[in-house]
């Protein structure tokens, strides 16, 4: 990819809708305005097709709309003829996304225009089809948004419920680039203080320099410590979501209380035991966050090869879940699920309370005091509510959270912390100098200030393209 190619793509949705935006980004964007607006021929250069008739919203001859401002017009193809009636806008560098000179083309949605405007872009010299990310990619480049600032917006693009949507709004607004730019500029204080001394020799350290210094450095690292800590576990659950692994013997309900929670049939249902091998997750919006409810296969004994290995998945499943839900039914409780099982982690749901013989619905119910009956809708609402209040409970507040929802956030920010703790041990100026560059670099790793080369390539390749 070469930064003096103009670039163009669709950068709204794919398929038949009402309006498409393409978008021309690049130093020949104004160029191949013209050239669209005024039916000229296969280079962006200007000019009219002898013989085209104007439309009824065409274009002074070799001329650009008001900066900023949505306006209609015709767009031509290279003979003269109307490729659509269209809304244009020039946003010229650097007040745009890319901080290039940048041309949107709001054209009608059907597959037919579309491609037919693409078609035409792609026959001007000096443009070329996006990459995946090109766009957002740009934009970093030139200094319109930081590192974290674009894996918020890729996250927005793909938030599926009201906390995603928050969080990654919060992050694309500078909400975690803010915070980790106050650090590292504290960061910068005192090794510019410590290095101060080293280009002094000949004077002598106040008694109070080693213990100030190592005090402001040991007070930020736990300032960033126990800011972190929690944002960072609660962001990546608004991220990736929570995960709620239905568990109990072979034909207790959990794929038929799976189907009732998606709302539709994704896991098959039968009466023969053994018939879940896998895991099937089902993605739910519970209260704004993202809830994936595993199905798995019924915990019991068995000399079936592949049904063994369903069991293993679904103890792995068990593990590795923030929730539990130990289905039980008439048959009661089985004492070597509870072995193996982690009780704080465990809502106890007793399943087809349609079916239940009143002899045993007293003692069944004391075991597990959520009822749920799919057949009928019994109960629902209240396993609902109660996986919501186990895994939420009161909540931190996604307005005072600090939007660091990735590993590398977390792992930058422990190796800052990690650098200014290695400080407290130096009696060096040199060293302690050095402990504080450290510290620094890690930190201006979160929003691509230094030495990010390495992912930005899969960053941006995460993002569609038009993006």
């Amino acid at each position: 990819m070469s930064a003096s190619d103009t670039i163009f793509a669709l950068s709204s949705g794919g398929g038949r809708a009402g309006v498409a935006v393409v978008r021309v980004s690049g130093p020949a964007a104004d160029a191949a305005l013209v050239a669209l607006l005024s039916g000229s021929g296969g280079s962006a250069d200007g000019g009219n097709v002898d013989g085209a008739t104007p439309g009824p919203f065409s274009w002074p001859e070799r001329s650009l709309p008001a900066p900023r401002v949505l306006r209609r017009a015709d767009l031509f193809d290279a003979e003269g003829g109307v490729l659509d009636e269209a809304m244009v806008a020039w946003f010229p560098g650097p007040r745009s996304f890319t901080g290039e000179d940048v041309v949107e083309l709001h054209v009608h949605g059907s597959p037919a225009v579309v491609r037919a405007v693409l078609t035409r872009l792609g026959q001007l010299a000096g443009l070329r089809p996006a990459e995946a990310g090109e766009f957002t990619q740009r934009a970093f480049l030139r200094g319109k948004l930081d590192l974290a600032a674009v894996e918020g917006l890729g996250d927005l693009i793909d938030a599926q419920t009201e906390a995603q949507r928050r969080l990654s709004l919060r992050q694309l607004g500078g909400a975690l680039s803010q915070q980790v730019e106050d650090w590292r500029a504290d960061i910068i204080a005192l090794r510019a203080e410590t290095e101060a001394w080293i280009d002094f020799p000949d004077e002598d350290l106040p008694e109070y320099f080693f213990p100030t210094i190592r005090a402001r450095a040991g007070a930020l690292a736990a300032e960033m410590a126990s800011r972190t800590e929690a944002s960072h576990r609660l962001a990546a659950r608004v991220r990736d979501g929570y995960s709620v692994a239905l568990v109990g013997l072979p034909n207790v309900g959990k794929s038929s209380l799976l189907n009732a929670l998606a709302a539709r049939d994704v896991a098959i249902v039968t009466d023969i035991a053994g018939t879940t091998r896998d895991t099937i997750s089902v993605p739910v919006d519970l209260g704004g966050f993202l809830v994936n409810f595993i199905d798995t296969a019924g915990l019991r004994e068995t000399r079936d090869t592949i049904e063994a290995m369903g069991v293993d998945r679904a103890l792995r499943a068990a593990e590795q879940a923030d929730i539990v839900l130990w289905l039980i039914d008439e048959r009661g409780e089985a004492p070597e699920i509870a072995d193996r099982l982690d009780a704080a982690r465990v809502l106890r749901v007793a399943t087809k309370q349609d079916l239940w013989r009143a002899s045993s619905d007293t003692a069944s119910r004391q075991a597990a005091p959520l009822g749920v009956s799919v057949v009928t809708g019994e109960g629902l609402q209240a396993v609902l509510n109660a996986v919501q209040a186990a895994l939420l409970g009161q909540g931190a507040s996604l307005d005072a959270l600090l939007p660091m929802g990735r590993e590398r956030h977390a792992f930058h920010v422990g190796a800052a912390a990690a650098a200014l703790e290695q400080a407290q041990a130096q009696d060096e100026l040199a060293l302690l100098a050095e402990c504080m560059r450290e510290a620094s670099a890690a930190l201006g790793r979160i929003t691509g200030a230094v030495d990010v080369e390495d992912v930005l390539d899969h960053i941006f390749s995460r993002f569609c393209i038009g993006k």
